[in-house]
This record gives C-alpha cells, sequence and structure tokens, in this order.
C-alpha cells in the first residue's frame, strides 16, 4: 500500500489536514480513546473478538468492531479497508476525532472542494478517511458553513429545458474562476476556465 502520508503524488487537501508528518496522524489517533481501544484489540488479537468484550464500549468501538477483518494498524496507525476494493485494496485512514473538525473543514471549504452539499463532501471525504456515521457528521457541519449559507439558495423547482441558440465559434462562451489555489513558483493561483458553447471546447 502506498502510504498517504508521503509528498509523493498527495492530495492537495489531505496534505494540508496531515501537513505530512505520519507522526501528526499517530498523535492524533493516541487523543482519541476509542481508537486507542481498536488498534489494541487489532494488535492483541488475530480475529474478532466476542461481542461481549466490547458490549460496554461507545458506539463507535462496536461499529469499527463490527468491521474488525477489514481494519490493520500500519506504522502505529489504523486504516480500514474501502468496501469498494478488491484485488488491490484502497486504505482510509480512520479519522480520529481530533482531527474530523479540520478534515470537515477542508474537504468543505478548500478551493478544489468549492462547497458541495453533504453527498459529495463525505465522498470526497471517503476516498482518504474513514469515521463512523460520517454523513451524520458532515451534514450539521455544512449547514452551519456561512459561506453555503449566504450563496446558496433552496431549489424552487426546473423550468423546461430549452436549446441554447448558438451559430458559429465563441458566439456564446462560459467562464469560470478557481482558485485561490497553492501558489505556483511564477506566482500564480487562479485558473480561468472558459468553454465555447458551439464546440463544447
Amino acid at each position: 500500500m502506498r502510504a498517504i502520508t508521503s509528498a509523493d503524488d498527495v492530495d492537495p487537501r489531505v496534505q494540508e489536514v496531515l501537513d505530512l508528518p505520519v507522526l501528526n496522524l499517530v498523535a492524533a489517533q493516541e487523543k482519541d480513546p476509542d481508537l486507542v481501544i481498536v488498534k489494541e484489540l487489532l494488535q492483541d488479537h488475530d480475529i474478532r473478538i466476542p461481542w461481549n468484550a466490547v458490549r460496554e464500549e461507545s458506539a463507535e468501538v462496536k461499529i469499527l468492531w463490527t468491521q474488525f477483518h477489514r481494519l490493520k494498524v500500519q506504522e502505529n496507525v489504523l486504516y480500514r479497508r474501502r468496501k469498494e476494493a478488491t484485488a488491490n485494496p484502497e486504505w482510509q485512514v480512520v479519522a480520529p476525532k481530533p482531527l474530523r473538525s479540520q478534515i470537515f473543514k477542508v474537504y468543505h471549504h478548500h478551493a478544489m472542494a468549492a462547497h458541495q452539499g453533504v453527498v459529495r463532501t463525505a465522498a470526497l471525504i471517503k476516498i482518504r478517511f474513514y469515521c463512523p456515521r460520517m454523513q451524520k457528521d458532515v451534514e450539521p457541519w455544512c449547514k452551519r458553513c456561512t459561506t453555503c449559507g449566504r450563496c446558496k439558495v433552496a431549489v424552487r423547482g426546473h423550468g423546461e429545458l430549452q436549446q441554447p441558440q448558438h451559430g458559429t465559434f465563441n458566439e456564446r462562451v462560459s467562464v469560470d474562476l478557481i482558485g485561490a489555489l497553492h501558489r505556483t513558483d511564477r506566482g500564480n493561483e487562479y485558473i480561468i476556465v472558459m468553454q465555447d458553447h458551439f464546440t463544447n471546447g
């Protein structure tokens, strides 16, 4: 498995969350008592222990206990195998509570995230991170976002689809601005995207 905390080909949002050193992630997981319990179970047992052993533990410990066969500890970091993975498994970092707020913020507020809704924000996070009941936790975060509250309005129905009228190049174009992104060596931090409706290019 490629370590997602290396600087090679790392998602800039992940880099912003973890600040690259794996020790930051280890320390954050050690501050989450639920993850400490699960990591100890994995290190002490090769197979899932009986339910009675976790009956008195928190809801998150119980959820992770049901996925015991999909968990592993590598370099003292707890990972979960994605359900969609097949021959080449993809691993998610089990997000510790001290980092979750930062993870949600980066994957919702980051310029490449573009303030997506609850479902899309959770889907972006799940590529790299896992936490039990993630969508339930992400929903109130998105609802508290002041930018979304100021810019997004309730949809009150849609009009009929109409065929755009254009008959030659550059007669009708759409322009969008993405940024601010990480500044390049030349000092650039915005991308202008323009599409010609006649050629769709």
